[in-house]
């Protein structure tokens, strides 16, 4: 019997290509980290969010 978790493993690929083809990137996270405007404002608000949140 399979885990959920190995199921949603072997879905992955699967995944992914449906949101690439709805067009999301997937990009490193220390792309997102770097001084690009786009991307700085998003992880200070999800900063600030989790912060809010008690999740630190």
């Amino acid at each position: 019997m399979k885990r959920k978790a190995d199921r949603a493993v072997e879905s992955l690929g699967e995944i992914i290509d449906g949101l690439r083809d709805r067009g999301y990137r997937f990009v490193k996270v220390s792309r997102l980290l770097r001084d690009d405007e786009r991307y700085s404002s998003a992880i200070k608000s999800i900063t600030e969010a989790g912060r809010i949140a008690g999740l630190e």
